[in-house]
């Protein structure tokens, strides 16, 4: 069996992960993901009951499993969803890792969404991650936060850091002092996405986002 354990970005270095923030989007606590590495959501726009969001969950994995065969189930979760239509699958791999890939609707909260979910097996040295993005946004809000959605799902990235490599020691020199390593990565967050131009603002109410279950291991 294995055994999924949390990751917090407050110490995290095993990876290095890139979430791009669109202008007027914003970190947001969120009491209905308790496993969140991150949640992010729009600020600005939305239709006054649902915010445009996206999250992210690392789960280290710990027990043996053949990584391919696992983000085979990669789809499960999502085709359960209540009301679930797929627009899109894949399971091609992501960066050279094991990934899968499935947007489509559902429905919740008597709203229809639009949700694109992906899922990456990371390696670590050793270790392995199993890292989760969601970006979901109302059916309404679709075409409005096309731009800033967009943005998240083709600039997120996900890889293991590497090490600067040591400097040679200079010529006739004794005794050389080792080159310092590398700083650990951290979330990266680049420079902010012009979004597309957003619909009139309206109050927005708390990202109504639904959880990323973990991979069926």
């Amino acid at each position: 069996s294995v055994t999924l354990e949390p990751q917090s970005n407050r110490d995290f270095r095993a990876l290095k992960v890139v979430l791009p923030m669109p202008t007027g989007w914003a970190h947001i606590p969120d009491p209905n993901v308790p496993d969140a590495f991150v949640v992010i959501a729009d600020r600005v726009g939305g239709n006054g009951l649902h915010s445009s969001n996206a999250q992210v969950v690392i789960y280290k994995l710990i027990g043996e499993f053949d990584p391919n065969e696992a983000i085979s189930h990669g789809f499960v979760e999502s085709q359960q969803l209540p009301a679930w239509r797929s627009t899109k699958a894949s399971l091609a791999s992501y960066g050279g890792m094991p990934s899968s890939l499935i947007e489509g609707t559902y429905r919740e909260n008597a709203m229809t969404l639009n949700t694109s979910r992906r899922q990456v097996i990371a390696a670590s040295g050793p270790e392995q991650y199993l890292v989760s993005l969601a970006v979901t946004t109302s059916v309404d809000q679709v075409v409005p936060a096309a731009g800033a959605t967009e943005a998240i799902v083709n600039g997120f990235k996900v890889s293991a850091p590497t090490a600067a490599p040591a400097a040679p020691a200079p010529a006739a020199t004794p005794a050389s002092v080792p080159a310092a390593a590398a700083p650990p990565a951290t979330l990266v967050a680049p420079a902010a996405v012009s979004p597309v131009a957003p619909a009139a603002v309206s109050p927005v109410a708390p990202a109504a986002v639904s959880p990323t279950e973990p991979l069926g291991l």
